[in-house]
């Protein structure tokens, strides 16, 4: 701890405590750093300094387009497995499987029993798992209810996935088992017929008997196909998986804005998509970084910009040009790098920032209230003055009239202008100032330890 904040930590006048640091101290980020080791004087001020410091963000999720492309190329997909497998359904329950006549002699029992479970139990409930995803499918498309954060799709599409890998499996196994049970020349004769360029009318009326008699033969092997082709659509995105770190269509566009800074509201400020993956300081680093700071911008409620009319009409009648305004604004010099004056004096409205910067200071619909105060009215119609800023912050409204050099200006706090009521305005430097500290808490705070406190503040060196 330096002695400066140590000679601090020993005044009690939380006024004379303030009214010194706004002085010594430019912006607030100069009395963080003060109070950083000294909790004391940290308590003292009585000021949650995490209120300049604070902001908000928004996050906007929107569809991916990606998910409306894969979603229509599912329902397709679907459709046509919910087509194959009515049919296969019709065919099984009005032709049947295995009879005497197709069935070879010495069967394996656990293979048709195996084959028989596919058929009669499993086939349905795979049919209407298919039905189910196929109207789901239907719904999220008509109803646009994929906005499903990322990860909630993925699970999805694996419980899928996983259903549909065990089912095919299965059917191979079924395949295989049903081969081993149909008798060998029935096989035989549809792949001679295959081999046929020409086949006569006898043959094609043979073929046409066998086929009805192994009408399953036939369409499990087209059934294999198919799934063979879904197993390497399924590879090929587990490869883009592998590749780019996502898949394709499961990936939400999520948007991040920033649209409270300090505790004003400003113009919804787009931030990287990064900003995301940031540690909880890196953030607060990254929105308070100068150079981002001075990119927000805020606007104009109708509130403000009638206040401005009703200044711009004092300003006509005394026949001065009218102060300028953008309905949109960048955030002001002193609200970046918050001035420590304009937070701790309470006691006061109005601050000259510089020669031709003043700032008044109220709270939000009080303003109006003095507008024809003679205090106000002297500032608002100097003639070198001819632009005009509002912005509101928290409970408090800043209203700013500078000149056009004044506008950017890094103002220091050499000279800061008090204004009371029932005084004139006076610009008083710092020794002025500590004189006025004195007399006022003299009168207002101190009692027994008067000269010990006024003691204590000649010792600082600011």
């Amino acid at each position: 701890m330096n002695s400066e904040s140590s000679l601090l930590s020993k005044i009690n006048s939380n006024y004379i405590l303030k009214s010194i640091l706004s002085l010594a101290y430019g912006n607030i980020k100069s009395v963080l750093k003060l109070c950083k080791y000294n909790k004391c004087l940290f308590r003292k001020l009585e000021i949650n300094f995490e209120d300049y410091f604070r902001y908000e963000i928004e996050i906007k999720r929107d569809v991916n387009k990606e998910d409306i492309k894969i979603l229509r190329k599912y329902l397709l997909w679907d459709s046509l497995w919910f087509i194959i497998f009515l049919i296969y359904i019709i065919f099984f329950y009005v032709r049947g499987k295995f009879n005497d006549e197709n069935l070879k002699e010495g069967y394996g029992k656990k293979k048709k029993n195996f084959v028989d479970f596919m058929d009669n139990y499993i086939l349905l409930v795979y049919f209407l798992f298919r039905l189910v995803t196929f109207l789901i499918a239907i719904l999220l498309y008509m109803r646009n209810l994929f906005e499903l954060k990322g990860y909630i799709k993925l699970l999805i599409f694996i419980f899928i996935f996983l259903i549909d890998l065990t089912h095919n499996i299965s059917y191979i196994i079924k395949f295989a088992y049903t081969k081993k049970l149909i008798k060998k020349e029935l096989i035989d004769a549809i792949m001679e017929y295959a081999k046929k360029i020409n086949p006569t009318e006898e043959e094609k009326k043979l073929y046409s008997k066998i086929s009805k008699l192994i009408w399953f033969y036939s369409f499990d092997i087209f059934i294999i196909a198919m799934i063979c082709f879904q197993i390497l659509i399924q590879i090929f995105l587990a490869i883009i998986f592998i590749h780019k770190g996502k898949f394709i269509g499961f990936g939400e566009i999520k948007t991040i804005f920033l649209n409270q800074f300090k505790g004003l509201n400003i113009i919804k400020k787009e931030l990287p998509e990064e900003f995301d993956d940031l540690s909880k300081k890196a953030k607060s680093d990254f929105i308070f970084k100068k150079e981002n700071a001075e990119a927000y911008k805020y606007k104009l409620n109708k509130s403000q910009i009638n206040l401005i009319q009703k200044i711009n009409d004092i300003r006509k009648d005394n026949h001065i040009p009218l102060l300028k305004y953008n309905e949109i604004e960048k955030l002001p010099e002193f609200i970046i790098k918050e001035k420590t004056q304009l937070i701790f004096n309470n006691y006061d409205n109005m601050f000259k920032l510089s020669e031709n910067f003043y700032v008044f200071k109220y709270r939000i619909n009080e303003f109006q209230n003095f507008l024809y105060n003679n205090q106000i009215l002297n500032i608002i119609t100097i003639e070198t003055l001819n632009e005009i800023n509002i912005i509101e912050q928290s409970n408090f409204v800043f209203i700013s009239i500078y000149g056009d050099d004044d506008r950017n200006k890094n103002y220091s706090n050499k000279h800061r202008i008090h204004v009371d009521i029932n005084t004139n305005i006076k610009i008083f430097n710092i020794e002025d100032k500590l004189n006025e500290i004195s007399e006022r808490v003299s009168v207002t705070e101190i009692r027994e330890n008067e000269g010990n406190e006024i003691s204590s503040i000649r010792n600082i060196k600011i």
